[in-house]
C-alpha cells in the first residue's frame, strides 16, 4: 500500500492537474463543473495519503502542490461556487484548508507572501481581481484567515503571535484585543509555545 500512494504521490497527478487548468483558456478559471472535478480529484487525493496506513506528512504533500503550481490552480477552483453548495458543502475541501493553515506555518510564511504565486492568487482573489463575482464565502474566510497569518508571520510584521503595540493575537480567528480580560484569556499554543488561541476548540 505505502509503494502504491507514494508511486501516485510522485507520477506526476498534481503536476498534470496544474497543467490542465492552466491550460484552459489561463488565466480565466474553468467553469464550474470542471472545476468541482478538480476540486474532487485533488481533495480526495489529499485525504487519501493523509489518512492512510503510514499517511505523508501533511506539509510534504502541500510543498508538493505548490511546487508543480496545483496549489494556487486548487485555491482559485475552490472558489467557484456549485450548485450543490446549498445542501452540502464539499467536507474535503474545507479539510484541505484547515490542514493549511493549522499545520503548515513554514508553508504559509515562505509562500502566501506577496510575490509568491500564492500569496498572489490570494490578494487577487478577495481584492476581487481574480475569480467569479459570487463566491464561495465558505472559502473567502478560510483564504483570508490564511491571508492574515502569512502577514503575521513576515519577518518585518510583528513577533510572532503578537500585534505591533505587543498584544497577543488569536492564531485562529485573529481576534485581538488590548483589555487584560482578553488578554489573560488567550491561552498559548501547547505545541510551538509561541502562538495564541481564544478557545480550546480552535487548536
Amino acid at each position: 500500500m505505502r509503494f502504491h500512494r507514494l508511486s501516485f504521490f510522485c507520477s506526476g497527478f498534481f503536476d498534470t492537474l496544474a497543467e490542465f487548468i492552466q491550460a484552459r483558456n489561463a488565466p480565466l478559471l474553468p467553469c464550474p463543473d470542471v472545476a468541482e472535478t478538480i476540486c474532487l480529484l485533488a481533495s480526495n487525493a489529499f485525504c487519501t495519503l493523509m489518512f492512510k496506513t503510514d499517511p505523508l506528512p501533511v506539509e510534504k504533500i502541500f510543498k508538493k502542490w505548490e511546487s508543480c503550481g496545483m496549489l494556487k490552480e486548487y485555491i482559485r477552483c475552490t472558489t467557484i461556487p456549485q450548485a450543490a453548495d446549498a445542501f452540502m458543502f464539499p467536507p474535503g475541501i474545507l479539510k484541505v484548508y484547515e490542514e493549511l493553515s493549522n499545520n503548515c506555518t513554514l508553508l504559509v510564511k515562505k509562500k502566501f507572501k506577496e510575490g509568491e504565486p500564492c500569496g498572489d492568487v490570494i490578494t487577487a482573489i478577495l481584492t476581487g481581481k481574480d475569480g467569479s463575482r459570487i463566491k464561495r464565502m465558505q472559502v473567502i474566510h478560510k483564504l483570508e484567515e490564511i491571508a492574515s497569518y502569512a502577514k503575521i508571520l513576515q519577518p518585518e510584521a510583528s513577533q510572532l503571535g503578537y500585534d505591533r503595540e505587543g498584544n497577543k493575537i488569536c492564531r485562529k480567528c485573529n481576534k485581538y484585543g488590548t483589555s487584560v480580560e482578553f488578554q489573560k484569556s488567550l491561552m498559548k499554543c501547547s505545541r510551538c509555545k509561541s502562538v495564541f488561541y481564544c478557545s480550546k476548540v480552535s487548536h
